[in-house]
């Protein structure tokens, strides 16, 4: 038969069972035990259940005159044909524009948001709000008119837009429209290669620019978490081939305590990890922290993530001595300093006002000082025209002793009528 397919160049596609390529055929079988060494190609398919899934597997035996990859790759039967998991690679030149997360908070501490075509994991513990942030994603990529794909395990898609609608997170209308598919798929219905096929089929038909997966977690309860880890590093990688902008929620390993550690470990592979958390002191609050973000800057800081009917925030951060405050803590903390800058600027205002007294009372001070020094002056000057007089009056009545005594002809009388009086002596220093 192979000398016969040869001769008319036929190309011939033969199948057989996996055990005889395996083991040595039977006696009567003897001349097909050779098949798989006259063949120019052996392609071996297997079928078997693992912890409850059906998986299948093909692996390229040999193939003459080619290259090929000799591992063993996972394949689905559905209703698009023989689907085989293939790798794929990110397309060049990469995208830099950036979209929004949906809460405009969030958009600032990343700058701007995050890049199109890249992977946005949210970790967290249940309650967290992890749902929220993905259906904010979805919200504000259907109001820019992108086509959207959401993907929840957890969660009917009714429920979903319900329960978002108390943050008004309005979903309804754009699901209504067709921008927005919500599929809510079980996890045990196939295993985790299935679980990828189709979303994968559902991200074609829909067209969709944005996936919301929630949560990513629901991977490993399809398989083996070796396969699972697997399927899920190759969903990143061709989201990012396709340019698809993802959107995953996913629940730490061990705790809030040990959140660098996730059961697909796809940390090392999401380009942006934003981390929820709840914070001590008597009561839940939300706090929000950006582990990474590759590409982009982005702010280090931890924010009080606030649900309100109004819609989704971070407040502003808040730290004192050293801890991040919020909820209760935070608002007593902030009505202490409240009341210290209130008891400050009643202090203030009151040496403030005991100042300007004794600015009055010194201004008041002064001006009889400036009154004291100007009698004293005007007192001064009265003094020292005296003593000029009076300092006149003995050069005057000196130079008249002296010329009595150089004309030695007048008498004690004459001398006496010569000698300059007081009035004589001021009348004649009169101008």
């Amino acid at each position: 038969m192979h000398s016969w397919l040869l001769a008319h160049e036929l190309t011939a596609v033969l199948t057989a069972k996996l055990d005889w390529l395996e083991k040595a055929a039977p006696m009567e079988d003897g001349a097909l035990q050779y098949l798989p060494f006259i063949v120019d190609c052996v392609v071996a398919l297997t079928h078997q259940v693992e912890s409850g899934f059906s998986r299948r597997r093909v692996r390229v035996i040999k193939y003459r005159g080619s290259s090929f990859s000799e591992n063993e790759t996972p394949f689905v039967i559905g209703p698009r044909g023989l689907e085989v998991a293939t790798a794929n690679r990110p397309i060049f030149p990469l995208p830099t524009e950036k979209v929004s997360t949906g809460i405009r908070q969030l958009d600032e501490m990343l700058y701007g948001g995050i890049l199109r075509g890249s992977t946005m994991m949210i970790t967290g513990n249940p309650g967290t709000a992890k749902t929220t942030l993905a259906g904010a994603f979805a919200e504000a990529a259907a109001k820019r008119g992108e086509r959207t794909l959401y993907i929840a395990f957890d969660e009917t898609s009714e429920e979903i837009v319900r329960n978002l609608s108390s943050v008004n997170i309005r979903l309804q209308e754009y699901v209504d429209s067709g921008i927005l598919q919500m599929h809510s798929e079980y996890v045990g219905s196939g295993c985790e290669e299935e679980h990828f096929q189709r979303i994968k089929a559902l991200v074609q038909s829909q067209q969709a620019t944005c996936l919301v997966i929630d949560p990513f977690t629901a991977f490993s309860s399809a398989g083996t978490l070796a396969n699972t880890q697997a399927v899920a590093v190759r969903l990143v990688r061709w989201v990012k081939s396709e340019r698809i902008t993802l959107v995953c929620t996913n629940q730490p390993l061990a705790g809030e305590q040990d959140f660098s550690r996730t059961a697909l470990k796809i940390t090392t592979v999401a380009d942006t990890w934003i981390y929820l958390s709840f914070s001590d002191g008597g009561e839940r609050n939300r706090g929000l922290t950006i582990i990474k973000s590759r590409g982009t800057n982005h702010s280090n800081q931890v924010r009080e993530l606030i649900l309100a009917s109004s819609g989704l925030s971070l407040a502003p951060p808040y730290t004192a001595d050293g801890n991040v405050l919020m909820g209760t803590m935070r608002w007593q903390k902030e009505r202490a300093e409240g009341e210290e800058r209130a008891r400050l600027n009643v202090e203030f205002e009151r040496q403030h006002a005991a100042i300007d007294g004794e600015l009055s009372e010194l201004g008041a001070r002064l001006q009889t000082l400036q009154r004291d020094i100007a009698t004293r002056r005007l007192a001064q000057s009265s003094m020292a025209g005296t003593e000029q007089l009076r300092h006149r009056e003995e050069e005057l009545r000196h130079a008249g002793m002296i010329r009595l005594r150089q004309s030695g002809e007048l008498g004690s009388a004459e001398a006496t009528q010569l000698a300059p009086t007081r009035e004589t002596a001021v009348e004649e220093n009169r101008p």
